[in-house]
């Protein structure tokens, strides 16, 4: 390296908050199935802190080493609903406290999967652990938690995303200190860091994120990310693209607070972007159809162009729009947005299956 490329990866460092968002080291725990779930999670535990017990101190390694910091150190695991599934219990709480235990040992910032796969359909470990999700997430501190509703190959399944409006607005009131819960805690750029998706789009052209052109921008941009980790990894793995939270990002705070960006806007944009609709926070009075109807849409946008789309949205009990919701640290900020008020409720209650789309005309 020359002295400008020294200079330039420094100025990145300090100036432009250049950082790993995260290292995640994925574990299975197939050989914990128990089905006694006192053994099962003694078993989860002694495995997730054998096989993790140097992450932490390697990540440290590594930013010494190259300068450059990691801003979260991860571990992710087989789903939960597949593992606790054996058990005769009818509450899998004591599973995800297991996790956060793990997870506290270990010193890392989060751990997942306390997660369901219902694409195909509901079995009944699935049913047991999302109604547990609210007293899971409330009762631990790093535990992250997702809901499968849909693939390309499976369609969606539309009683569960009838559940989901429902739990959105429940789980995890507790975990963030404020009257509101949401599901995936997975993070991206913080607002408060200067790394914004929403400036490096000003900069292609647009005058400001949510104006015409943005999503061909976004398009062009997440493109070149993914052929950029193409380039320098030989193993790819995890998402690789443009991430558009809203509440983690400066430059997207500043186009809702200017009304140029909405939540149509944003969810054309997730049809080019890596993820869905992300920390979208909401007036609290929204009804749960309304966010039912929210998923389904990005569940349609992830079938139909055969990539991973999610939901994060934040019902904010008695706010309105304009108003603000404070997260704290990496999770910033957010402005509560609008939503359509037209109800959504017959299609909702239909439930069944939105099936997949056609793949081919072979047979």
């Amino acid at each position: 390296m020359n002295s400008q490329q020294i200079y330039e990866t420094s100025h990145m460092i300090s100036n432009e908050n250049l950082d790993v968002r995260t290292i995640t080291m994925g574990i299975s725990l197939l050989d914990c199935i128990d089905s006694d779930s006192t053994v099962a999670c003694q078993k989860i535990y002694d495995k997730i802190t054998t096989n993790a017990k140097d992450l932490v101190k390697v990540g440290q390694q590594i930013e010494a080493e190259y300068g450059i910091p990691i801003a979260n150190k991860r571990v992710t695991v087989a789903p939960i609903s597949l593992i606790a599934a054996t058990s005769q219990d009818h509450d899998y709480v004591k599973y995800a406290k297991t996790l956060d235990k793990a997870a506290k040992t270990l010193g890392i910032d989060f751990i997942g999967r306390y997660s369901a796969l219902v694409q195909k359909g509901y079995q009944t470990g699935d049913r047991t652990l999302i109604a547990s999700l609210p007293e899971a997430l409330a009762e631990t501190d790093f535990v992250c938690a997702s809901v499968n509703v849909g693939s390309t190959r499976s369609g969606i399944n539309m009683d569960v995303v009838a559940q989901m409006g429902q739990l959105v607005g429940t789980v995890g009131a507790e975990r963030l200190g404020v009257q509101f819960g949401i599901v995936d805690l997975s993070l991206a750029p913080t607002a408060a860091a200067g790394d914004s998706v929403a400036e490096v789009l000003e900069e292609i052209g647009v005058a400001q994120v949510g104006t015409h052109g943005t999503t061909a921008a976004l398009a062009m941009l997440n493109d070149a990310v993914k052929k950029g980790g193409i380039m320098a990894c030989s193993h790819v793995s995890g998402l690789s693209g443009a991430f558009i939270p809203v509440s983690e990002d400066a430059g997207m705070i500043k186009a809702v607070n200017a009304g140029t960006l909405n939540i149509s806007k944003l969810e054309a944009m997730t049809a080019v972007c890596s993820v869905g609709l992300d920390m979208i926070a909401i007036p609290g009075d929204t009804p749960k159809e309304t966010i039912s109807a929210m998923i389904a849409d990005e569940a349609a946008i992830g079938m139909i162009n055969n990539k991973t789309t999610a939901v994060r949205v934040i019902p904010a009990p008695g706010k309105k729009v304009g108003d603000t919701v404070e997260f704290g640290g990496l999770l910033g900020y957010a402005p509560v947005m609008a939503v359509n008020k037209a109800a959504s409720t017959a299609m909702i209650n239909r439930g069944g299956l939105i099936p997949a789309p056609i793949h081919s005309f072979k047979n």
